[in-house]
C-alpha cells in the first residue's frame, strides 16, 4: 500500500513536500523504487536510524559471523531495522525488570505483562545498551502502556530517511480527555468484562 500510493504520487507530479506518512509509512524499501524522485517525502518516527554501537555489536557477532538472514548489510542501518531493535529492547527490558522484580529467572506471561507495564528505559540505560539517540527514554505504568511519546519528523533525501525536527510531543492535554471518554463510553456498552489474570495492575 505504500509504494503503490508513493509511486502514484511520484506519477501526478504530486508535491512530495506536502506527502508525509505515519510511523508505518517510513519504510525504506517503500521509497528505493522511487529513489530521487519521491526525495521530500516524509514521516513520522519513534526512532532515528544511523550507526549505533548496538548495530555495530549486531554486525560484529551476528551478522559477520554468518548467523543472520541478511543479505544486504545495509539494512541495519535503516529506519525499520533500527525500530524492530528498539521493540526487541522493550521486550527483553520488560523481561529484565519481571525477573528482578518476581525474583526468578523463569517468568511466565502475567509477569512479563507486569514487566510490560513496569518498563523505566531511562537515557542512561540507553547509553548503556549502545542505543543513545536511537530513540527516547521509555516509562509505562499500568494506565498508560504506550506512554504517549514524542516523535521525530523524518524526510527520504533520495536515498534514506533523515530526522528533519526536533521531538514533537503529543498534546496529551487536549487527546487525552477524549481518549478516556471514548474508552469509557466503549467499556460500559461492552461490559462485563472477563478478568485480566491472577496479577493485579500496579
Amino acid at each position: 500500500m505504500n509504494p503503490g500510493a508513493i509511486n502514484e504520487a511520484v506519477k501526478t507530479r504530486f508535491d512530495m513536500n506536502r506527502f508525509i506518512g505515519i510511523w508505518w509509512s517510513g519504510h525504506d524499501d517503500d521509497l528505493m523504487v522511487a529513489g530521487q524522485k519521491a526525495k521530500g517525502y516524509k514521516a513520522l518516527s519513534w526512532n532515528i536510524p544511523g550507526k549505533y554501537p548496538v548495530i555495530d555489536d549486531i554486525k560484529k557477532y551476528v551478522i559477520d559471523k554468518g548467523l543472520s538472514k541478511i543479505k544486504n548489510a545495509d539494512t541495519i542501518y535503516r529506519n525499520f531495522y533500527t525500530r524492530g531493535i528498539i521493540i526487541s529492547m522493550m521486550q527483553a527490558e520488560a523481561i529484565r525488570t519481571a525477573q528482578k522484580h518476581f525474583n526468578t529467572s523463569k517468568v511466565n506471561a502475567e509477569q512479563v505483562r507486569w514487566g510490560l507495564e513496569n518498563l523505566n528505559i531511562t537515557e542512561a540505560r540507553l547509553e548503556e545498551l549502545g542505543m543513545k539517540g536511537m530513540g527516547y527514554p521509555i516509562k509505562t505504568s499500568c494506565e498508560d502502556h504506550s506512554g504517549h511519546h514524542p516523535a521525530w519528523v523524518l524526510e527520504w533525501n533520495g536515498k534514506e530517511f533523515e530526522p528533519i525536527t526536533n521531538l514533537i510531543a503529543p498534546m496529551n492535554d487536549v487527546v487525552r480527555p477524549m481518549l478516556e471518554e471514548a474508552a469509557n463510553k466503549y467499556a460500559e456498552s461492552n461490559s462485563p468484562w472477563p478478568g485480566r489474570n491472577n496479577i493485579p495492575c500496579n
